[in-house]
């Protein structure tokens, strides 16, 4: 989940961050986890079969024991060969993505990914990626493609991100610091909803101009349209974890 708790802990991979995933998926761990307080981010390492991967899955768990704390950079095998591994993997990527779309496939689609794609690729408006039962499947946004599903298993076919700057997270993260989601239940066509904590409806009639990139910016992700609304939420655990309620008490 885009947490600045989550954030921080997925600085210590030298890799790109891709924000927005789990906004695409429901009923998955990270979901759970973040729930319950935990830190938490999924690493992509890359095709099944190929060899660097277990290479990058080896450097990223060695990685994420430092991170959290449970053993110190100088206790583990080579921690700076463990680094370079990942850094030599993303050499040439900018530093964060976001997801804007993902390609569910339907049960008897008879998906076929297009052969060659990897990770980042760039790819252009209208091509194809590839094709099913009816026909090509193209593209309808320029971006990068993300886990193009190769394997016989899956329901995710890929993923389309596109870059985003650096200095954004920054903004998201000092907006948070200081609370301005609190703001806004004021503005028109927004209201709390009152058997949920957390979660807003958005009238998009009245709220019109870039919402979700303005909730994103907040700490909110899309859950669903219901009704013609549009219902985000905001997880509990961004700033702080569960010790901080723990405090309060």
């Amino acid at each position: 989940a885009d947490t600045i708790r989550n954030r921080r802990f997925a600085r210590d991979f030298p890799v790109p961050i891709i924000l927005g995933l789990e906004e695409q998926l429901e009923g998955t761990i990270l979901h759970y986890l973040g729930d319950l307080g935990f830190r938490a981010v999924a690493f992509e390492a890359g095709q099944h079969h190929d060899p660097a991967s277990v290479n990058n899955h080896i450097a990223a768990i060695w990685i994420a024991l430092a991170g959290a704390g449970c053993l110190q950079p100088a206790e583990l095998p080579d921690y700076e060969q463990q680094l370079h591994i990942l850094r030599r993997a993303a050499e040439g990527l900018p530093p964060v993505f976001e997801t804007r779309f993902r390609y569910a496939i339907a049960e008897g689609e008879h998906f076929r990914m297009k052969p060659g794609y990897r990770n980042f690729q760039p790819i252009s408006r209208g091509e194809v990626l590839a094709s099913n039962h009816q026909g090509e499947i193209r593209n309808t946004s320029p971006g990068n493609i993300f886990m193009p599903l190769y394997q016989t298993k899956g329901d995710d076919g890929y993923f389309r991100i596109r870059k985003v700057a650096y200095f954004w997270l920054i903004v998201s993260e000092w907006l948070r610091r200081f609370h301005l989601e609190r703001m806004l239940p004021f503005l028109p066509g927004i209201r709390l909803n009152p058997e949920i904590p957390n979660e807003l409806i958005v009238n998009r009639r009245v709220a019109r101009w870039l919402v979700l990139e303005i909730f994103h910016l907040l700490g909110y992700r899309k859950k669903r349209i219901e009704n013609g609304k549009l219902i985000v939420t905001k997880r509990r655990y961004d700033l702080h974890g569960p010790e901080a309620d723990a405090g309060r008490d």
